[in-house]
């Protein structure tokens, strides 16, 4: 393998600014996770009510004990909150787990570890949910934890990697994105650094936990444009397709996934000003509409169809929002795309025209501080 990896073992919220949303509970009420580039003493993660239907929200509870928790996820039933704490040094980066009480929207730390690892950026459980792994940006290297029963994290391990790109960003390998193919076979790491996706075979670990999660012997990497920096990436719901969006060149590749191999079949640039910050990739629950954030330049989100026989893109506009657009979200529903625009401290509100797919600002917002990441769950 080209770049065969080297295995180490070991807001505060302004809630009087939140829309009032209608207390009876029903199947449109679902609760929006916040994080947000604040220190540990302040409400760094926040959790809101959020109405799909009608774009209406309140503030419910927030935590403390979490230093920058830029990007999260939770386990299937939603009881348990990951958050990295990203921080360049990894004396100061940390992987933290929370519990998250439903009825009331209560969350508190119950385990934290340091990542060792600086930049903690991109998080994900593995299918069996027995490990978490975290894509480190400046530490150019994948961690997995091992889950306890508990849900604590414990017995961190990292694969590492080396070398360089072209760009002037791309002094090291920096893995910004973890993912699975969608029948859950191989774990993609996508390396801004070197231009590439790491793709490694999951372990059958049925007979035994002591089997290694990836069979990195048979891993290989799905080469992009030297210079691109492939960030982020998500697939089409028929799971044929994925597209990844660079953060340097502001190119859109898609690749097919087939007789599980992936590969690059083409490539369009999404950042048509050069801003160099291209951000989050989103696609919609019928897979007809396709979503990329660009920030430093022009910061907005580029719109396009699908043909959901070919994957090919087409572009259809652009949407300008807050300053930095880092990540954004789309309802469960997919009739809002809300936006977490962290240099205008706010997450904006955007309704989606489902036969064209472009957007609409309404005008709502949730304003906090540094607002980073946005994801939506079950009430």
């Amino acid at each position: 393998m080209k770049n065969i990896a080297k295995l180490l073992i070991p807001a505060l919220a302004f809630a009087a600014c939140s829309q009032p949303v209608p207390q009876v509970s029903n199947e449109n009420e679902f609760y929006l996770l916040i994080g947000s580039a604040n220190p540990a003493q302040e409400e760094s993660i926040q959790l809101y009510s959020f109405n799909q239907e009608t774009g209406d929200f309140a503030y419910v509870n927030g935590a403390t004990g979490v230093d920058n928790p830029t990007f999260m996820c939770t386990n299937s039933e939603e009881s348990i909150v990951y958050a990295v704490g990203e921080f360049d040094e990894p004396e100061k980066a940390t992987m933290n787990a929370l519990t998250l009480n439903k009825i009331d929207g209560k969350m508190e730390l119950f385990s934290s570890l340091h990542n060792n690892a600086g930049a903690p950026c991109n998080i994900i459980l593995t299918p069996n949910e027995d490990y978490l792994l975290s894509a480190n940006y400046w530490g150019g290297s994948m961690t997995s934890y091992a889950i306890a029963e508990d849900g604590a994290l414990q017995n961190p391990a990292e694969i590492k990697y080396e070398g360089s790109g072209p760009h002037v960003n791309q002094t090291q390998p920096h893995i910004h994105a973890v993912n699975f193919t969608p029948d859950n076979k191989y774990v993609l790491l996508n390396d801004l650094g070197l231009d590439c996706i790491h793709v490694y075979p999951l372990n059958d670990r049925t007979e035994s936990d002591s089997v290694p999660l990836f069979d990195v012997e048979k891993g290989y990497d799905v080469e992009v444009d030297k210079g691109a920096g492939p960030r982020h990436l998500c697939w089409t719901p028929n799971g044929k397709y994925a597209y990844v969006i660079s953060e340097l060149s502001g190119q859109l590749f898609t690749l097919s996934y087939s007789e599980e191999k992936l590969e690059v079949i083409n490539s369009i640039i999404a950042d048509t000003i050069q801003g160099g910050g291209s951000a989050d990739i989103h696609i919609t629950k019928d897979g007809k509409y396709l979503y990329a954030s660009h920030r430093l330049k022009g910061d907005g989100i580029s719109i396009y169809s699908v043909d959901a026989t070919t994957g090919v893109l087409t572009r259809l506009g652009y949407q300008l929002t807050g300053v930095h657009p880092r990540n954004f979200t789309l309802t469960p529903n997919d009739k809002f795309l809300l936006v977490a625009c962290r240099d205008t401290n706010e997450i904006q509100v955007f309704e989606r025209d489902p036969e064209t797919g472009m957007l609409k600002d309404t005008g709502k917002k949730i304003e906090l501080n540094k607002p980073m990441f946005v994801k939506f769950l079950k009430k």
